[in-house]
């Protein structure tokens, strides 16, 4: 058969391929538009990134805030014009919502959740997420399958478009019985990986870690922390290590462990806790002295 029926490329083909590409970005820069999905978080952007085609995952231990960070990235992503669905097998439609009222009023979710806030505050809200409503889709199934995640994917790619799919969380699939952990989420992991490609789109997986990264310097998670991290980490284009000192901080750090096409490095959060926002800290250089570069004695502050 013929090169063109196996997908094999000359390097003239591949020259001309990425000249016309290029093309295209300079056209797309000319008109003052990002080169991949905009989460409103400016140094992120800058460092990281979140592109088409890449699988990026978050890392966290519970109660960190890996959801409430992505689900960041997933309202600010749709604001700036992404098409966005985020597939969620953790957290009810009612749950999301309290959030998103939360973050666009300013307003303490629990108020949301125990319905004390007044309803005109509710539709503020409400109103305040109207540019987005045909820009943010959600999916809450609590039992399914990767198969499932990539049959939804595929639709709304088609009936939509999808610029960023967001997988909340990785954890939640359950093993196959009789099947190894490791294998299963590298497998998992591997089929994200394929759809973004397949897809055109940026997937953002998110993943816990395991019970021994307490036994860790400062507490502060590794990729080798991931559960089933092998795979995980072969597969992902990046990874991102998300941390707080504990429950009651309102400090936060992600860590760029893994950066395909970058350097490793940190950027500070402020977390607000009552409206599950982020916020890039201001000064990042003055939070380098706090934090254990080299994982020595001086703790996370």
């Amino acid at each position: 058969s013929s090169s063109a029926d196996i997908g094999i490329k000359s390097l003239r083909q591949l020259s001309e391929e990425y000249s016309k590409e290029y093309d295209k970005k300079l056209a797309k820069k000319a008109d003052g538009k990002a080169m991949g999905i905009i989460t409103g978080f400016d140094l992120f952007d800058s460092r990281i990134g979140l592109f088409p085609d890449e699988l990026t995952s978050i890392v966290a231990s519970t109660s960190v805030g890996k959801s409430a960070f992505a689900q960041n990235i997933a309202i600010n992503a749709a604001y700036f014009g992404a098409q966005v669905l985020y597939y969620s097998l953790e957290m009810n439609d009612q749950s999301v919502m309290d959030r998103f009222i939360s973050m666009r009023t300013n307003k303490d979710n629990t108020c949301f959740r125990k319905a004390s806030a007044d309803k005109s505050v509710v539709q503020f809200g409400l109103n305040e997420l109207k540019p987005i409503e045909e820009k943010f889709f959600y999916i809450f199934k609590p039992a399914s399958t990767y198969h499932d995640v990539v049959s939804s994917a595929t639709n709304q790619k088609r009936s939509h478009g999808l610029d960023l799919l967001v997988i909340d969380h990785l954890h939640y699939f359950r093993t196959p019985k009789g099947e190894n952990s490791v294998i299963f989420y590298s497998e998992v992991t591997a089929a994200f990986h394929e759809l973004a490609g397949r897809l055109h789109c940026s997937v953002l997986l998110l993943a816990q870690v395991n019970r021994e990264v307490k036994n860790n310097v400062n507490k502060i998670p590794t990729m080798s922390n991931i559960r089933g991290s092998g795979g995980i980490e072969e597969g992902s284009d990046n990874i991102l290590i998300l941390h707080r000192d504990s429950d009651f901080t309102d400090q936060a750090m992600v860590r760029y462990d893994k950066c395909r096409n970058g350097a490793k490095g940190d950027i500070f959060f402020h977390f607000d806790g009552k409206t599950t926002t982020f916020r890039e800290e201001e000064n990042q250089l003055k939070k380098l002295f706090f934090i254990p570069i080299f994982y020595g004695k001086r703790r996370f502050a």
